[in-house]
């Protein structure tokens, strides 16, 4: 039974990276940039709800070539050789270390996000942000 929910987590991160890889792909390819955009939403981008319940809420393409929100970006290689120690460290525990499902699911969801920041990384040169 443990190794089922452990298949099942590991299913639902790998289905959530591929999610997150297509989705930043079509993000950096077919959004404008949010410094080169121009429209009637602030940053410009393609309207979300605004159609379907009034909400004024965009989707732009932000390129981070630093940390959150930018920090770092002139250490571009550190912050790779760092994200790679640190998702390796985080995988490791979380195979190996003991912890409840919830726990468990959490750190696997942060590891998903985490991985596809590198495959940006590696892909574009800088992490996509949307």
């Amino acid at each position: 039974m443990r190794l089922t929910r452990v298949g099942g987590l590991i299913f639902l991160c790998l289905f959530l990276l591929a999610v997150d890889v297509l989705l930043k792909a079509y993000s950096y390819f077919y959004l404008p940039p949010m410094y080169l955009s121009s429209g009637v939403f602030p940053y410009g981008g393609i309207s979300v709800f605004k159609d379907l319940v009034g909400i004024d809420f965009c989707i732009t393409c932000v390129m981070n070539k630093g940390a959150a929100w930018g920090l770092f970006s002139s250490y571009q290689e550190i912050l790779l050789y760092a994200r790679l120690l640190i998702v390796l460290f985080m995988a490791v525990y979380l195979f190996v270390g003991k912890m409840p499902l919830v726990k468990r699911s959490a750190l696997g969801l942060i590891v998903t996000g985490a991985v596809g920041n590198v495959i940006d990384f590696f892909a574009y040169g800088h992490v996509i942000d949307m």
